[in-house]
């Protein structure tokens, strides 16, 4: 990839994360960010397409001062700003936005933006963990001039809400879908390197792109990896899928962490995340990943993660049914509860009404919102995993809402691409889970599609995050109880929780 900043007489260009075009790659030999400089020359930087894939956040300033920061289309890759009185600070990072906004001190801390992860695990609306920085929309871009400095240009649909292909058959559809989808599984191939990893578990996601990597006849370039314990439902799906495909198959199972080495993990992970992450997907090792690898994460826009959701009548009643999911564990104070759930019906079902919108679109546009971005985007920052996700397509999440939220529940996308590239997957069975009733509607050998989930073996401990907490649990404890308090002295947690 070489340098991400390439400076020339043309100007400046640098990015985050990675990033190429839109279904090919980079050629070797040239730094990924000099290549970008090129490829501006002749495409529009702030196209509101998806012409480039990946997730990042990429700027482009001419020697004259004039320039932009833009992001990956529904801003996966996040921009923060933060205001100083002198400046205004633009960061892929919020601990850096506010840092550099605070020149002379240690910035503020907002108890009320971290005060999402116990209501709700990821945050929602534009806050960040600090004071005065905040995160920009969805689809924002920044205009950079000399004359005025900058501005934030918003986009004025939402993303995920355009003309593209909703007149067109449901058949036709799926098709666009699975030719947008195999281009960039095919372009994950050519990733310039010797050796590439990719993720397989029992779930759909992971399949819908080993069944892309199959149609296309790349397996052979990837070594595929599960994450879990041999007894989980997800190593046994696996295994036998790996055997069917003869796959080159690595299971990887995380082992306990001593109390000293998980209290400094916790710690550097809060630090690396800008207070911004939970800890249940905290991982271990602080090392980096130098083997690219392709992941089926961001799969869920093709679908709805809600599928199981109870049906509801109005948005007041969405918003009932969700915030009565939210603190499960009793840890904020009432008076606090109460006010993050008066910001929970302002950003579920007040954001995204335009007039004509579902429930199901409410809810299905809250996850892209805040979910996908504040806790995927949030765990991307980090960059330690070096992964790429094939099924991030911004054609795909615009088909899923043209498709409508009953055929978005029914995995449509996902059932119909998935066969069409290689049927005999759509057919093994998934771990803990099946294909939807409506995925199988009208078809005549739907029983052959009908298979029951591959369960766990009876007894095993299956799911490294809930065993691992478990085991850390007093190292946790203590230290949500006894880590010093922050800047501010508002307090939104019962005790032992009040510090944390």
């Amino acid at each position: 990839m070489g340098d991400p900043w390439h400076s020339s007489d043309v100007g400046l260009t640098a990015f985050t994360g990675y990033l190429w075009p839109k279904g090919g790659m980079w050629r070797d030999g040239t730094t990924w960010a000099r290549q970008l400089e090129t490829y501006w020359e002749q495409h529009s930087f702030n196209s509101t397409s998806q012409d480039l894939d990946g997730i990042y956040t990429a700027l482009s300033l001419s020697t004259s001062g004039i320039g932009a920061v833009r992001t990956d289309p529904l801003s996966l890759a996040m921009l923060y700003r933060a205001e100083s009185v002198d400046f205004v600070a633009y960061s892929s990072r919020a601990a850096l936005a506010a840092r550099a906004a605070t020149p002379n001190g240690e910035p503020d801390r907002d108890p009320w933006g971290v005060g999402w992860l116990p209501y709700l695990s990821y945050l929602a609306g534009p806050q960040t963990g600090y004071a005065n920085t905040v995160v920009l929309p969805i689809g924002a871009y920044v205009d950079i001039h000399p004359s005025w400095g900058s501005r934030v240009r918003t986009a004025g649909t939402p993303q995920w809400v355009a003309d593209v292909a909703v007149d067109s058959s449901y058949n036709e559809l799926c098709a666009v879908v699975h030719d947008d989808l195999a281009r960039s599984v095919v372009s994950t191939s050519l990733l310039p390197t010797s050796e590439r990893l990719a993720d397989i578990t029992g779930g759909k996601d992971s399949r819908l792109v080993l069944a892309l990597m199959i149609e296309a006849g790349v397996t052979e370039r990837f070594t595929f990896r599960t994450l879990g314990a041999p007894s989980s439902a997800d190593a046994i799906v696996s295994a036998d899928i790996s055997s069917r495909f003869s796959l080159k198959h690595q299971l990887f199972t995380f082992g306990r962490m001593e109390e000293p080495a998980f209290d400094r993990r916790l710690r550097t992970h809060v630090f690396q995340t800008s207070g911004m992450y939970n800890a249940w997907n905290l991982k271990g090792a602080l090392g980096l990943q130098w083997v690219p690898g392709v992941s089926g994460g961001a799969g869920e826009t093709l679908r709805s993660f809600f599928g199981a959701y109870p049906p509801v009548s109005s948005p007041q009643e969405l918003h009932a049914t969700f915030a009565s999911r939210c603190d499960r564990l009793k840890l904020l104070k009432a008076d606090v509860r109460a006010r993050f759930e008066d910001a929970l019906r302002r950003e579920l079902v007040e954001v995204f009404e335009s007039g004509g919108c579902t429930n199901e679109d409410l809810l299905d546009a809250f996850y892209l919102r805040a979910r996908m971005r504040r806790w995927f985007g949030a765990g991307e920052e980090l960059g330690q995993g070096f992964r790429f996700f094939p099924l991030y397509s911004l054609l795909g999440v615009r088909a899923a809402f043209a498709l409508g939220p009953i055929r978005r529940r029914a995995e449509i996308l996902h059932f119909e691409v998935m066969r069409s590239a290689c049927d005999e997957l759509a057919r093994c069975p998934f771990a803990n889970a099946t294909w939807p009733a409506g995925a199988l509607a009208d078809l005549p050998d739907a029983d052959s599609y009908r298979r029951p989930a591959q369960k766990a073996t009876p007894g095993a401990p299956v799911q490294w995050q809930a065993s691992r907490l478990t085991e850390t649990e007093p190292s946790w404890r203590r230290t949500c109880s006894t880590s010093p308090p922050t800047r501010s002295s508002t307090s939104l947690t019962a005790a032992p929780w009040r510090n944390c």
